[in-house]
């Protein structure tokens, strides 16, 4: 299967994009989650693609990473015991559902691109993220 950094949402990418996985360590590794669950707004003022943008959102809805992927490479394996999956999957549905009524923040992202605003646009979209971004 794809990368595990792959969500599915980022389609159309800028100069230097951001892999997802790496956006996530950074927006944890700066607080934002603890500061997600007070409130807190986020800003990126140089936002690209908006993959920081969009994994901030699923964060402080908690929504798991890759939800939304349709395969995932362990599916194949011999041992890969498919209704054990399902019941976590179902469990992330809930916990991302119960997240997005929950959160009442706010996340905005600019750029001096329009190309990239663009992009991002249409990511955050992909990521069913329009109305919180």
């Amino acid at each position: 299967g794809n990368s595990l950094h792959q969500r599915g949402y980022r389609l159309d990418g800028g100069l230097a994009p951001l892999k997802e996985n790496l956006a996530a360590a950074i927006l944890i590794r700066s607080g934002w989650p603890e500061l997600a669950k007070k409130g807190a707004p986020l800003l990126d003022p140089m936002c690209g693609s908006g993959t920081l943008l969009i994994e901030a959102a699923l964060i402080a809805m908690d929504q798991a990473p890759g939800l939304n992927r349709s395969h995932f490479g362990f599916f194949t394996w011999k041992q890969h015991d498919f209704d054990l999956w399902q019941e976590v999957e179902k469990e992330a549905d809930i916990r991302a559902g119960l997240g997005r009524k929950r959160w009442q923040g706010l996340i905005y992202g600019y750029d001096v691109s329009n190309k990239a605003l663009d992009a991002a646009r249409k990511n955050i979209r992909r990521a069913g993220l329009d109305k919180t971004i």
